[in-house]
């Protein structure tokens, strides 16, 4: 390719990046750490999946969700570093991952989860089936977080775990 053809190229590529940048740089918002809020269709990860604890009975739970998300046509990615759920996160918020579900020792004897949204920082709960259609839902623009309030009861923090 000729050198003049090469940099008009690459003045093209530059320009339309920066008009990309400049229409969603007011997005990103200010929230101690900075929030990425991206809307779901350009989102490039739709749910992050937050195993509380890396044990073996966990990684059962964890491909399921994670392969029903996938089947369901939504990409999702599992965080089991050894940092806190907070900072997962906050990680997470500043890339611009819609929302966040948690698997936890609850999840495993009662098969539920919760799930949280990443601009109101609100978490509902629900069985695993019921946060996967619901999230589903949400994602692929069939309901606005509104709706899904409805279906899911907030969490309150505090699940029966024998």
């Amino acid at each position: 390719m000729p050198r003049r053809a090469w940099l008009f190229c690459l003045c093209a590529v530059s320009s339309t990046a920066c008009s990309c940048l400049c229409c969603f740089s007011p997005l990103l918002w200010a929230r101690e750490p900075d929030v990425l809020s991206l809307p779901a269709v350009v989102a490039p990860t739709k749910v992050l999946i937050v195993p509380l604890s890396v044990r073996a009975e966990f990684d059962l739970l964890v491909k399921e969700v994670s392969l029903r998300l996938r089947k369901a046509g939504v990409h999702a990615r599992v965080d089991d570093s050894n940092t806190s759920i907070g900072k997962r996160y906050a990680r997470n918020d500043e890339l611009g991952t819609l929302f966040g579900v948690t698997l936890d020792f609850a999840s495993v004897q009662n098969r539920t989860m919760t799930l949280r949204e990443r601009d109101t920082m609100d978490q509902r709960i629900g069985s695993i089936d019921d946060v996967i259609a619901t999230v589903t839902e949400l994602v692929l623009g069939g309901i606005d977080w509104a709706e899904a309030c409805q279906r899911l009861p907030a969490y309150d923090r505090v699940q029966a775990v024998d």
